[in-house]
Formats: structure tokens, C-alpha cells, sequence
């Protein structure tokens, strides 16, 4: 499930309309409730990595399956969203262990469900994969690499089978993979773009529209930056009616010239605004379904404004 601002409603992952070989997926992609995307969690004992957005903003990965519910890990994919969950597409069959490097511009994967010789990395975030093939094969057991995801370097462990096991090569391996040689030059200031957080189509949610700095997608660069939490940047935009909700308004008479302004949501007035009111002041009337913009202040609780009396 993903969630729109504040957790207000919930609604199913929208799955991609192709799999990894440009096929339509075995489910109809227009009936959320019974074709959405679905995800294994990090509690699961398989999956060994995150399932949130690397330090570059917008940016998900995450192993899963399409259809009414959840299938086994086994028989689960690989997926990956650069809108914030908005958006996905499956980026590998078969569930993987995946890493991200340099802030986001370096994502590993490793396959996770049989014994392998190579992984799969992208340094346009996601656009292309290419393949490395570290020369024996091992069952991967983790991928790691700092945990602010900075570097460009990371370690893949894994266990060798016992046919495996000769020319100096035991139970355990692990693999060295860095990746500073691949790109030549540090990213400047035209290297990076804008990217806008958003709900649905629209880039402006409650009055703002809220941009982030990333790294472009074609660019042969390596950002090279230590962790810092994304700035947020804000543009100011027109409000639409996804940013207004029905709200309880509440007259009081406090004085004979002026009145007493409440508002709140409905679940908050059922709650706390009609036993205040009856301890505060005589309600004169109750206005319900009246349209407000939500905003801060607007579904602030108690907020009161004097108003003459009409």
C-alpha cells in the first residue's frame, strides 16, 4: 500500500503494465483491487536490505509481485520506482539483494534465490543495467556498503558450494566491488536537475509545489559528496480541490458584538470540540460541510478568530 500526504487514505501500489521482457503483466492493471504491487518486507528472513528511497530523492527499490496478494519470496521480483513510489518498473525477474552508492547514482544488485558469478549494477540510475562477472559463484548472503550510501565501493558475501571449493577458494567468500574507477569526472552544477515530489499528476499539493536536487539521468559523473539530508526547496502554485476537506464550523457567543470561531475536522469536533463548547459558552449553532482549505493553520485545533456578529 503507499499513502498520500499525512497518512489521511491508503490505496494499492500501481504495478507496471510490462515485465522485464516489454510483456503485459498477468493481471488487469486498471483494477487495483485485484492487480497492485505487493512487497516483502525487511522483517522477512530472505530479504536482506531497505525498502525506502536511497539518498537520492525519489528513488525505491524493492522485491515483490503483482497481483491480488503476496506472492513467496521465491517467486518474486525485482522492482524500482524513481518518482517515489508513484511509478514502478520491474528492473530483474527473480528476487535480488540491492545496494545503493555514491547518493543514489550507483545502484547494485545480486540474485538472491540461486547460486550466482556476477551482478548487475546501473550507473544512470536505473535507465540500463550492465552485467560483472566476479569469476566464481557463490549464494549471496548480504550486499553492503556505508549505511549513508556514500560510497562507491561494497561488499558482496556469500557462500561456495563444495564442488566449488578448490583452487584456494573456501566456504566463505567475499567480494570487493568499487566502483570509482568507472566514471571520470566529479558532477558540477549542470550535472543536477530538479526533481518535484507529487501526489498523482499534479506537481502541487496544499498551495506548494516541493522540488529536490538530483543528480541527471544521462550524465557520465560521480557525485563524490558526503550525507546530507536533502534540502527541500518550494515554489508557490494555485490550489485545486484535492487541497480542500470538509470541516465543522462552530459559532459561540462570547460577547453581543462578536462570536467565537471554531474549526475542526469531524472526528476532532465529535471528540473534543462540542464538550468543550459546552464548557466554555452556549453554542448558538453548528455549520456542517463547510469547505476550507486544509492547511496548518485551517485544521489546527481550537483555532480561534473573532468575527462580528452578523
Amino acid at each position: 500500500m503507499s499513502k498520500p500526504p499525512i497518512g489521511r487514505t491508503w490505496q494499492p501500489v500501481k504495478p507496471p503494465t510490462h515485465n522485464i521482457n516489454g510483456q503485459p503483466i498477468k493481471c488487469d492493471t486498471r483494477d487495483l483491487e485485484k492487480c497492485s504491487l505487493h512487497f516483502h518486507s525487511v522483517t522477512s528472513p530472505h530479504n536482506f536490505g531497505r525498502i525506502f528511497s536511497s539518498p537520492a530523492p525519489g528513488f525505491v527499490m524493492g522485491v515483490g509481485s503483482t497481483g491480488e496478494s503476496l506472492s513467496k519470496y521465491s517467486d518474486s521480483d525485482t522492482f524500482l520506482s524513481i518518482d517515489g513510489g508513484l511509478n514502478w518498473r520491474m528492473v530483474s525477474k527473480d528476487a535480488h539483494k540491492y545496494e545503493f552508492g555514491d547518493l543514489g547514482s550507483i545502484l547494485v544488485m545480486a540474485n538472491d534465490e540461486e547460486p550466482t558469478d556476477e551482478v548487475r549494477y546501473s550507473l544512470d540510475l536505473g535507465k540500463s543495467w550492465q552485467t560483472y562477472n566476479f569469476g566464481v559463484k557463490i549464494r549471496a548472503r548480504g550486499l553492503i556498503t556505508l549505511p549513508d550510501s556514500t560510497s562507491q565501493k561494497f561488499l558482496l558475501l556469500g557462500d561456495v558450494s563444495r564442488k566449488d571449493q578448490k583452487n584456494g577458494i573456501g566456504k566463505v567468500v567475499v567480494v570487493f566491488l568499487d566502483f570509482s574507477k568507472t566514471r571520470g569526472r566529479k558532477c558540477g552544477n549542470d550535472d543536477y536537475e530538479r526533481w518535484y515530489a507529487r501526489e498523482g499528476d499534479s506537481e502541487c499539493l496544499m498551495g506548494h509545489k516541493q522540488w529536490y536536487k538530483r543528480r541527471k539521468t544521462d550524465v557520465d559523473c560521480y557525485v563524490g559528496e558526503k550525507f546530507n539530508d536533502p534540502v527541500v526547496h518550494e515554489e508557490a502554485c494555485k490550489c485545486t480541490d484535492k487541497d480542500y476537506e470538509w470541516c465543522v464550523l462552530l459559532l459561540f457567543a462570547l460577547a453581543p458584538t462578536y462570536w467565537f470561531l471554531a474549526t475542526t475536522t469531524l472526528s476532532e469536533a465529535a471528540t473534543n470540540v462540542f464538550p468543550l463548547a459546552l464548557k466554555r459558552s452556549q453554542p448558538v449553532s453548528v455549520l456542517t460541510q463547510i469547505r476550507l482549505i486544509r492547511d496548518r493553520q485551517a485544521i489546527a485545533r481550537f483555532q480561534e478568530i473573532p468575527v462580528k456578529a452578523v
